[in-house]
This record gives structure tokens, sequence and C-alpha cells, in this order.
């Protein structure tokens, strides 16, 4: 059992008993972040997740708590990984229905799944603070071509980016967004004729 008496007792009583009780099962997943390469990133993603939860924790119990109790962030941590850690998968589920289909070496940390169910996400690379939401799909027109996004991009429920485009930095593609050209930075494209605002100027980025 580790964390403080008021971080156990912060989340209640029937929350800190699974946690405890999970514990023991986690301990391989744990064992292979602490040696991982990879965990530098996987902590910057863990800072993510807990300013955008507002999770006031220590780092170490706010991993034992994402990881107890939100399979998207089960997932996300198996993905970065890599291999070793999508062995480890058995132990606990992560979320069904959450394909993270790239090579996590090209997304920069602080990538955030919310929900994540039914997502699909395949970019020549992702740049640092990503927020993906659920039913997103972010891939492929053709065999080759796949979008590049920038730093501290948005994708809100059931947007698409499809093709060689790029989503420039600080953009947000709105729920149910279709992206087929390049999003210059600051944007934010609106449904359902998904026309990008920047600085006051519509433009439209899909056909």
């Amino acid at each position: 059992m580790t964390g403080s008496f008021r971080e156990y007792r912060s989340i209640g009583i029937t929350r800190s008993i699974i946690m405890i009780l999970n514990a023991p099962r986690f301990l391989p997943i744990f064992a292979l972040l602490s040696i991982s390469g990879r965990r530098g990133v996987i902590a910057q993603d863990l800072a993510r997740w807990m300013a955008v939860r507002r999770l006031e924790f220590t780092e170490g119990f706010a991993l034992r708590y994402l990881f107890t109790f939100v399979p998207e962030f089960r997932t996300l941590v198996y993905w970065r990984l890599g291999k070793p850690g999508r062995s480890l998968e058995f132990l606990a589920r992560g979320r069904v229905g959450l394909n993270l289909l790239m090579d996590p070496l090209r997304v920069g940390p602080g990538l955030y799944l919310q929900h994540g169910d039914g997502a699909f996400v395949s970019c020549e690379s992702i740049g640092r603070n990503c927020w993906v939401s659920q039913q997103v799909t972010l891939g492929y027109t053709n065999d080759n071509d796949r979008p590049t996004v920038g730093d501290n991009v948005s994708f809100r429920a059931g947007a698409k980016v499809l093709g060689a485009v790029y989503v420039g930095d600080g953009s947000t593609v709105g729920a149910n967004a279709v992206v087929l050209r390049n999003v210059p930075p600051g944007s934010v494209i609106s449904p359902p004729s998904s026309r990008t605002v920047v600085g006051g100027a519509q433009h439209k980025v899909s056909k």
C-alpha cells in the first residue's frame, strides 16, 4: 500500500480498496515502466492527464489511480512501451475500440485520450499535447497519405482528418468536422461546413 492517507481519503473508501487490491497485478507493468527508455515521455503524458483531470496527487499515486480506473490511460501506457508493454495487457485490459496505429516515437508527449472509444489514429507525426476524443479518425485516403499534426491540437468527438494534410499548432477540429485540406495554425474548425476561422476570416478546409 503506497500513497498518503489524504490521497486515499480523497478518493473514498471503495476506490481505495479497489486500488489496494489491484496493486499486485500491476507490479510487472510498473517494473517495466521503471526501466524503459520511454518512461520520460510517459511521465509527461501523466503530467498532462493530471492537469486535465485536476488530480491533486503525487505522481506515483496518480499513476496508480489512472491505471486502475481509466482504461484509456492503460492503452496509452501499453502503446508507449511498445511490444513489451502490449504483451502485459492481459493483466489489465485497455480501452476496447481505441486504435493507436502509428509508431509512438512519432508522437510528442502529453497525448490525452478523452474516452477514446472508436478512435483511429494513424499520422505521419503528432506534436506535443494533442487531445483526441471519441470517434475521431486521423488517417489515410490511400496507401501513403496521412495527416501531420502540430503542437497543442485538439480533435473533438467524431472529427475526421484524412490524407496528407497538415494541422497547424494550436488548432481545434470541432466535433464531427471533416478536414481534407491544410489547417493554418490557431484555427478553429466547425461543422457542418467544416470552415476554419483564423483571426475572424473563414476558409473552407473540406470539399
